[in-house]
C-alpha cells in the first residue's frame, strides 16, 4: 500500500469475496475497533485466517475507510483471485460433497450427550 498524503482516524479492511460477488468474510485490520493513522509512504501488510474457506473461487478486496463514518478513502475490489479446491493433501481432510454447503467451515468444538 503506498499513501501519498497523511491519513489520520481511518481503518483497514481485507474482504473476501466469492464468485458471486458477495462478501463471506471481512477481517478489520485492528480488531479492538481503534482508528489507526498512515503518514506518507509504502507500507506492506501481512494477515492470517484461522477460518476455513468451503471449496470455491475467491478474490481478495482491500479498503481503507475513514473509522468514525465508514466512508472509503479508497477501495481495490479484487487484487487476488484464488480457488479453494475439494482436494486436500491429506486424503481424509478432502471434501466429501458434491454440492458445497456454505463458504466457511468454522472451527468447532462439538459434545452430544446422551439424555
Amino acid at each position: 500500500m503506498e499513501v501519498f498524503k497523511p491519513i489520520v482516524d481511518c481503518s483497514l479492511i481485507l474482504c473476501i469475496v466469492n464468485q458471486y460477488g458477495e462478501r463471506v468474510l471481512m477481517a478489520v485490520e485492528d480488531e479492538k475497533y481503534k482508528p489507526q493513522s498512515f503518514e506518507k509512504g509504502r507500507y506492506s501488510t501481512t494477515v492470517a485466517f484461522e477460518e476455513n474457506l468451503m471449496p470455491g473461487n475467491y478474490s481478495l478486496g482491500l479498503s481503507i475507510a475513514y473509522f468514525h463514518t465508514g466512508s472509503s478513502i479508497d477501495f481495490i475490489e479484487s487484487f487476488y483471485t484464488f480457488t479453494v479446491s475439494k482436494e486436500s493433501k491429506v486424503k481424509n481432510m478432502e471434501y466429501p460433497w458434491a454440492t458445497i454447503h456454505g463458504y466457511i467451515r468454522p472451527k468447532t468444538n462439538w459434545k452430544i450427550n446422551k439424555l
